[in-house]
């Protein structure tokens, strides 16, 4: 699924450069993976037993089904990316990624475009349910999670390759 038709208008704060949606290409995606900060690795390595490799991460979210993005700067150079992969059912999980800098730079516009995608994917009827998985431990991103709509479900003990403990946010569509 691609981000076409998903009907998002470029994101523009005071000041700040524009940000869009467009489809994500394996080269950006590396080029993403390279510059992703050590805390995100090693959440990458803690949930899949792995040792983080940015080429094998690229090709392997690129390649997997569901929606996936670019998020592009006005100058075309993809500032992060994410997707919504499939779980069966309507349900999606997410995934997302961006270099330190782009949260600086793009923080408020990133969390309006992602909250957005989210209420359009459960509006529209795409999804019905979306879940993201993070350590438990990872304040800064479970208190990010809410602003973009999700909120806490659960708490999984031991779910971590080490044994950490992890939390599930969700967005469900209402009935």
């Amino acid at each position: 699924m691609g981000v076409d038709g998903l009907g998002h208008a470029p994101l523009r704060q005071p000041g700040a450069d524009v940000i869009e949606l467009q489809e994500l290409k394996l080269h950006q995606l590396c080029s993403l993976a390279v510059t992703l900060p050590a805390e995100e690795r090693d959440v990458a390595e803690a949930l899949t037993g792995e040792k983080f490799e940015h080429q094998r991460a690229a090709a392997s979210l690129h390649l997997a089904p569901g929606m996936h993005f670019a998020v592009v700067d006005s100058t075309g150079w993809a500032v992060a990316a994410g997707g919504f992969l499939p779980q069966g059912n309507g349900v999606f999980r997410t995934w997302f990624m961006a270099p330190e800098s782009t949260w600086d730079a793009h923080g408020r516009e990133l969390t309006r475009l992602v909250r957005e995608l989210i209420r359009k994917m459960l509006e529209d009827g795409v999804a019905r349910r979306i879940e993201t998985i993070t350590l438990a431990d990872r304040t800064r991103a479970r208190d990010w999670y809410t602003k973009i709509g999700l909120s806490f479900e659960s708490t999984m003990r031991q779910y971590g390759a080490q044994g950490q403990d992890a939390v599930m946010y969700v967005a469900v569509k209402d009935v």
